[in-house]
C-alpha cells in the first residue's frame, strides 16, 4: 500500500506549504501532490494562490525522497517540452484545460 497527501496551494503561506510537504517526507509518504489551476476553487476565487508548476518545482527542492506531481495541468497552456525535464520524482496528469 502507497500513502500519499494532496495540498492546494490556496489560501496558504509557502512557508506553511513546505512544512506540510516535508513532514510528509519525513514520514516517508510515497507522493505528494498539488494541482495547477490559476485560481482557488471552490473556494474565494480573490483569496492567495501559487502557481501550481513553480510551487511544485520549489517543493521539490525543498524535500528528500516523496514523488512529487500536480493531479491537474492545462496542457494546452504548460508547455509540454517541460514536462520530460522534470526529473523522475515528478509525475502530472495532462489535461484539456478551458477556454
Amino acid at each position: 500500500m502507497r500513502f500519499g497527501i494532496q495540498t492546494g496551494p490556496q489560501h496558504v503561506s509557502w512557508g506553511e506549504l513546505v512544512d506540510i510537504w516535508q513532514v510528509a517526507d519525513g514520514l516517508k509518504f510515497d507522493t505528494a501532490w498539488t494541482f495547477d489551476h490559476f485560481f482557488p476553487i471552490m473556494s474565494d476565487p480573490k483569496g492567495s494562490q501559487l502557481e501550481g508548476w513553480v510551487a511544485l518545482t520549489a517543493l521539490a527542492m525543498k524535500t528528500q525522497q516523496v514523488r512529487v506531481g500536480t493531479l491537474v495541468t492545462a496542457s494546452p497552456i504548460v508547455s509540454r517540452p517541460c514536462w520530460p525535464r522534470c526529473g523522475r520524482r515528478s509525475m502530472s496528469s495532462p489535461a484539456a484545460g478551458w477556454r
